[in-house]
């Protein structure tokens, strides 16, 4: 975000943005159940997720958008560095990603298969061989690439092209076991985009 705007998403239904200089609650937004919130880099921009889809709001023109996926619901959002798409994972789907401009889906990228066909979002392309689940997803710091945290590990996507150029094993990381593994939770690129964060959970 811009460094002065803190977003948060709770168990309380709400979702809310927090001046970092005074601690006080600026705006609220009740009647959401969103686990992940997300802020553009400029701060314009504000993403939440909600069971079905993703509120989008323009905090400068208090415009409300909705991105739909039906009867899904999504783990992670996060939007680019420029502001230009958005990018969400759904556990059995993988990562998603909209452009911010049409509001059209864009790409989709799974663990497990190199980028899938991009449908209306009702049914699965691969329903008879499902992928591993996918828990979070993130933008370079260029916004030229992705990284997918899934069940099986973590794999760094080119957008253009959706070529998977990195696969990191959950074989060489740290055991985590829980039931069928959960693999990398999330994953995060360095300021330099050199280097990648990875939370390993069970």
């Amino acid at each position: 975000s811009d460094g002065l705007t803190l977003a948060t998403g709770s168990q309380d239904d709400t979702v809310r943005l927090w001046s970092i200089n005074t601690h006080k609650e600026i705006k609220r937004w009740d009647k959401l159940r969103s686990p992940s919130v997300a802020l553009s880099p400029n701060g314009r921009l504000l993403a939440a997720t909600d069971f079905g889809g993703i509120h989008i709001w323009d905090l400068k023109t208090c415009r409300e958008s909705f991105l739909s996926l039906s009867n899904h619901e999504f783990n992670s959002v996060k939007i680019s560095p420029d502001g230009s798409h958005l990018l969400a994972t759904v556990s059995s789907y993988g990562a998603l990603l909209w452009d911010l401009n049409t509001g059209h889906l864009a790409a989709r990228f799974a663990a497990g298969h190199p980028i899938w066909p991009v449908g209306d979002g009702t049914k699965d392309p691969r329903d008879d061989n499902l992928p591993p689940q996918s828990w979070a997803a993130d933008f370079s710091p260029d916004g030229t690439m992705i990284v997918l945290s899934a069940q099986d590990g973590a794999r760094v996507f080119q957008i253009g092209t959706g070529e998977c150029i990195y696969y990191l094993n959950p074989d060489v990381l740290p055991k985590y076991e829980f039931g069928s593994g959960v693999g990398v939770c999330d994953s995060h690129f360095s300021h330099n985009g050199r280097y990648l964060a990875m939370v390993g959970g069970g």
